[in-house]
């Protein structure tokens, strides 16, 4: 088994906005938590763009298994709060006031001050998703999507496959360790080498 040495893990600052990580897991009481680390490379020459993708296995500890079932919760309310309000909506909110309504506000009252003891990022991204599933469901409709029609958004219930998605601004990588925002440091099983981003 590979490590991911040091070197590796060395990001250029040009290249730090454009790494992002997810991870799943099946079932919340399940220890199999699985770390997605994608690479976005982008060629300055012919604004051309390509996306690696990595997976790694993920044990956390048990007090670190609490923090991300909590996070977990938490990402599925902000997106559950945020879909009931474009479904009943004339008009599709935008995104910057979804994370105002269903972040910023509702962390100030009773029902949802719960939602600041977790990182912000993976909130924040997860009402971008909704806007995602929103223009690829519309594009579907307007025939401007390939493929097969996706349908509209669906609301997250707890028994489904939990997710939640951190950006460079939630997650670094030093050493053999990954660290997630508010909750801590873990090393996966890294299966094969990252490689490293300098050009």
């Amino acid at each position: 088994m590979n490590s991911l040495t040091t070197s590796d893990c060395v990001l250029p600052v040009c290249w730090q906005n454009s790494l992002s990580l997810s991870f799943s897991a099946s079932s919340i009481r399940t220890v199999k938590y699985v770390l997605l680390i994608a690479l976005l490379y982008l060629n300055m020459w012919y604004n051309n763009s390509m996306k690696a993708r990595y997976q790694y296995r993920f044990y956390p500890t048990d007090q670190q298994r609490q923090s991300l079932t909590q996070l977990f919760g938490c990402v599925r309310v902000v997106w559950n709060d945020a879909l009931r309000a474009c479904k009943d909506s004339e008009e599709l909110p935008k995104n910057g006031d979804l994370q105002k309504a269903f972040i910023t506000q509702a962390k100030q009252t009773e029902d949802r001050e719960w939602l600041g003891e977790v990182s912000v990022t993976p909130l924040q991204q997860s009402i971008r998703d909704l806007g995602v599933a929103y223009t690829n469901y519309f594009n579907s409709l307007k025939g401007k999507r390939k493929g097969k029609k996706v349908g509209s958004p669906k609301f997250k219930k707890k028994e489904n496959k939990q997710t939640a998605r951190f950006t460079e601004r939630g997650f670094s990588v030093k050493g053999d360790q990954v660290y997630l925002a508010k909750i801590g440091n873990n090393s996966p099983v890294w299966s094969r080498e990252l490689p490293s981003l300098a050009l």
